[in-house]
Order: structure tokens, then C-alpha cells, then sequence
């Protein structure tokens, strides 16, 4: 079976669960339907797998299996890890292959797990049959060149010296997790427009004393990544979502993305910060259902790139 673009569908993976495989690396697939790949977040999270946030569950609503993994040292995952790109992607293909899941798969990314959609896409075609860049980049210059988190905040700004201040705390002897949970609690105060739906996090005092999560090099390796030359090797249809608010990512790295991959759409999402899908859920289901299931047509042939793949 074949859909639109002419693609074969990909199988439904096992029963849906948890399982630690290849050497401590921890696979997901949580849902029923077709499966989608969730890429998850490539830096220090403490909220827990990717797979029970609240895009995977928007995703599973819209008919999907879900399937993901945790980056290696962080949750479930136990395999040393390298935090770069090449791990990340890695580790994806590993993921599918263990699901049993050998040809394209429709490919999600929020973030800085968009940034790893993105650099699948461009490595590994093969394996991405449609991709949605939610609140994302093409990489360190992009977030420079359009001001993003900490660029844009103000030097009066009483929140920027708490951010300088706990960022220095976190990399200072490799910093503490209530170092990491303060810098976190700044950034996701940022990001929403509707700051009632800021999450909380918890900060116990034995944070003090506990080691900040092995990921939080990851930001350092990003300001290194630059896509942006690359966008026009994208082969796979692609949405590009952004919130007009986002200090993350701002819009203006949106547009560059919808701009430099061939056939790219771009839906901004007027009152939302970095997070549409929690802040417009009901328009951000209405987008990402069209997209994923409306019948469209492939990029065309003229646009693909003629040169070989490049490696992770």
C-alpha cells in the first residue's frame, strides 16, 4: 500500500511499550495506527520520555503510534552517551529498526528535537516520509542571527541576571540538578503567552547536591550545528509550525526554514510562545491532521538534491 506521494506505508510496530534494547538504549511506541517518529529532546530534560508529553498525546489522538527513544543518559536510556548529532541519529535509525519499521516513517520534531528532524531528514532520506519542524532551526547561526534565548532578553531584565546567574551555576564543576531546574523554570516562564499554563517544577533541596543531567552539553554542540545551507536537500513534504511569540526559536528561524526547504508550508500560530501545541491545541490538531492524513502532492523532482546523502 502506497499513499499520495507515492511512498509505501510503513508497518504497525508490536504491542506498544517500553523496552531496553541494543546495548541500554530505551525504545517507544505508545498508541495505536500507523506509526509516526517523535524525535525526542537531544539535551537534559527532566520531565520525563518524550512519548508521554503532551505532542505525543496530541499525536496519539490523531490516530498514530508514536515511537521514540530516550537519548542515551537521559531517563530509561542507560548507554554512555557522546551528546552530538551523529549519536542522535544513531540512534533513531536504531529505534525504527528494532520497531521492525525499515522504510520511510512520518517524522516529528519540536525544538531542539526539531534540529534532529531536520539533520534526519537531510542524513538519512530514506527514513522520513514526511516531516513537521514545530518551534525549531536550522541551527546556531539562525538562533544568532534572529536573537533568540538568552540574545533577546534586555540587560535591565531582573530575569536575565537569574538566568546568567544560574547558567553560570550550571556550568561551573558541571553544575547541579536545581542549577538545571532553575535555568528550566526561567526558560519555560518565557515561553508561554499564557503563562498559567507554565508547568511547575519542583525543587527538592537534596537538588543541591545531586549532578545536573549529563545532556544539559547538548546546547553547546547546537550553537555549532548550521543546516541552513543544507535546507535545500530536504526530499521529504514538510510543515513548518512556529509560534508568533517564541523566544526559543523565533520566527524568523521559522521562515527560514519554510523558505529553504522545496515546497515547504509554514503555519504561524498567533497566540502561541514556543509550545502551539499545548497553547492552540485544538488549531495545532486541526493543522497536523491535514498535513498527515489530507492527500498532497510530493515535492517535485526538480527540487530534489542530486548529490549524495551526506553522513551524520
Amino acid at each position: 500500500m502506497s499513499d499520495a506521494f507515492g511512498v509505501p506505508k510503513p508497518p504497525v510496530p508490536p504491542a506498544p511499550g517500553p523496552r531496553l534494547i541494543h546495548d541500554g538504549l530505551a525504545v517507544y511506541a505508545r498508541g495505536t495506527g500507523e506509526p509516526l517518529f517523535l524525535m525526542p529532546y537531544p539535551h537534559g530534560f527532566t520531565s520525563g520520555p518524550i512519548t508521554e508529553g503532551s505532542l505525543a498525546t496530541l499525536l496519539k489522538g490523531l490516530g498514530h503510534c508514536v515511537v521514540s527513544f530516550d537519548p542515551p543518559g537521559a531517563h530509561a536510556s542507560t548507554r554512555p552517551p557522546r551528546v552530538d548529532m551523529p549519536e542522535m541519529l544513531s540512534c533513531a535509525t536504531e529505534a525504527l529498526d528494532a520497531l521492525h519499521i525499515q522504510g520511510p516513517v512520518d517524522t516529528v520534531g519540536h525544538s531542539m528535537g526539531g534540529l534532529c528532524a531536520l539533520a534526519l531528514a537531510i542524513n538519512r532520506p530514506e527514513r522520513v516520509r514526511r516531516l513537521v519542524l514545530v518551534g525549531s532551526g536550522s541551527g546556531g547561526p539562525s538562533l544568532r542571527r534572529h536573537r533568540a534565548m538568552p540574545w533577546n532578553w534586555s540587560l535591565v531584565s531582573l530575569d536575565f541576571w537569574r538566568y546568567a546567574f544560574w547558567g553560570t551555576c550550571l556550568l561551573w564543576r558541571g553544575g547541579t540538578l536545581a542549577a538545571h531546574k532553575h535555568v528550566e523554570r526561567l526558560v519555560r516562564a518565557a515561553s508561554y503567552v499564557d503563562t498559567s499554563r507554565v508547568p511547575a517544577i519542583s525543587i527538592a533541596a537534596a537538588d543541591r547536591h545531586r549532578p545536573a543531567p549529563v545532556r544539559d552539553r547538548w546546547p553547546r554542540t547546537a550553537l555549532r550545528l548550521d543546516y541552513g545551507p543544507q535546507l535545500g536537500e530536504v526530499r521529504a513534504p514538510t510543515l513548518v509550525c512556529a509560534g508568533r511569540y517564541d523566544p526559543q526559536f523565533p520566527l524568523g528561524c521559522g521562515w527560514e526554514l519554510a523558505r529553504g526547504i522545496p515546497g515547504a508550508r509554514m503555519v504561524v500560530f498567533e497566540r502561541s510562545g514556543h509550545y502551539p501545541h499545548e497553547e492552540e491545541p485544538v488549531t495545532f490538531a486541526q493543522v497536523m491532521a491535514e498535513f498527515l492524513h489530507a492527500q498532497a502532492d510530493p515535492v517535485p523532482a526538480a527540487a530534489l538534491p542530486r548529490s549524495r546523502p551526506r553522513g551524520g
